[in-house]
């Protein structure tokens, strides 16, 4: 590429970085925000849409093997889930039950390595999709956060309430789907967090395990035991096609795209870059935001029952590593070792971090402050490339 075409891009990419954090405005509730009217965006000349997509054709052919190799290494971890699953139904004991959690914990990690992935326009198109008729989009299906575990099953101060009591509702996949979300975005029935609920409703695992067993004389068990069945399935069935959507020629629609101005060039140019700032803006510093209208953060709402924080946030810091390891994004080593220090750096604080306490005020504040240096230091040093 041109030495004044590498000018251009990089000028363009710091403006949409820059129009970006203000389109995310609102969503961090910051009234300081300029209000001054934006410029029309200056349709980019025959040369500098030519280095774009020079740009893009350098970047995209290392990160698009990870992208297919990380969504690959999901679906495994969901497979061996859903098989530890069906073990713990057909033999639910403590030991089952144990391995089936430990399983889950695995696969909910994998799932957050690929939200760095999901930042790009076109993956999260397909997350939102509804099926005709549904009330509810694909990424309710995956890991959709938080939930009333009462609406599944029953829960201290409630007994014998949720779907596992409601005997007049056939436990199957057409009433599941009926049910999911129908009325209100906490009433999940499909994803990882109901799966997470049905295991660890009761923290003791004699006492959950116990739960499961078949009992004429308790009807309850065996419908516990078949929605939990279904549950594992379901996920399986959406994280298979959701794997398949990244493979080639299906997985070309993540990138498609047309250059009308400046800023939707430089998107194209650079979605790899545009994700990662995306996913550390909505997936790192939000999650640390305090819960609305209640005590605790937001990250805690993935945490609610199984009360692990560190291979949560684990995997999401893990999902930044092909990005800031990846040459064809940062040509110099000594750079990609200090992106990936600062990573480290935030993954031992995130890690840190307590799954339960409500007063987390100064850890927090720590951790946010260093999410937002890695991200000012990965426009800095891309842009000194």
């Amino acid at each position: 590429m041109r030495v004044g075409g590498r000018h251009i891009a990089i000028q363009l990419f710091l403006l949409c970085i820059a129009l970006t954090a203000c389109d995310k405005s609102t969503e961090r509730n910051s009234p300081t925000e300029s209000s001054a009217p934006q410029q029309s965006a200056t349709p980019l000349t025959a040369q500098e849409q030519a280095d774009a997509k020079a740009t893009a054709g350098a970047v995209v052919s290392p990160l698009w093997s990870a992208a297919t190799e990380k969504h690959d290494v999901a679906l495994h971890a969901i497979e061996k889930l859903n098989r530890g699953l069906q073990q713990f139904i057909s033999a639910p004991t403590p030991d089952s039950l144990k391995d089936a959690r430990e399983d889950w914990m695995q696969a909910h990690a994998a799932l957050q390595e690929l939200k760095v992935w999901s930042q790009l326009p076109a993956a999260k198109n397909y997350l939102k999709h509804k099926a005709p008729g549904a009330p509810y989009n694909r990424a309710s299906l995956l890991d959709a956060a938080p939930l009333l575990g009462g609406y599944l099953d029953e829960v201290p101060g409630y007994p014998k309430s949720g779907l596992t009591y409601a005997e007049d509702l056939e436990i199957g996949d057409a009433t599941l789907s009926e049910q999911h979300q129908f009325a209100d975005e906490y009433y999940l029935v499909y994803g990882m967090h109901p799966i997470e609920f049905m295991l660890w409703s009761h923290s003791d695992p004699a006492q959950q395990s116990a739960r499961f067993i078949a009992n004429a004389d308790a009807p309850d068990t065996e419908r516990r035991r078949e929605l939990l069945r279904l549950q594992g399935e379901r996920l399986l069935q959406e994280m298979t096609e959701f794997t398949a959507a990244w493979r080639p020629p299906s997985g070309s629609i993540f990138l498609k795209g047309k250059s009308m101005s400046q800023m939707e060039a430089v998107r194209e140019a650079n979605p790899w870059l545009i994700a990662l700032i995306d996913f550390i803006d909505r997936e790192v510093v939000s999650a640390l935001k305090p819960k609305e209208g209640e005590p605790g953060w937001r990250f805690q709402e993935h945490l609610e029952f199984s009360q692990d924080a560190a291979h949560f946030w684990r995997g999401r810091m893990k999902a930044m590593q092909p990005f800031l390891t990846e040459p064809a994004l940062f040509t110099d080593a000594q750079t990609r070792n200090s992106l990936k220090e600062l990573r480290l750096k935030l993954e031992g604080c995130l890690t840190a971090l307590s799954a339960t306490a409500e007063d987390n005020q100064e850890q927090i504040a720590i951790c946010e402050n260093q999410a937002l240096q890695l991200r000012e230091q990965i426009i800095i040093r891309f842009a000194g490339n």
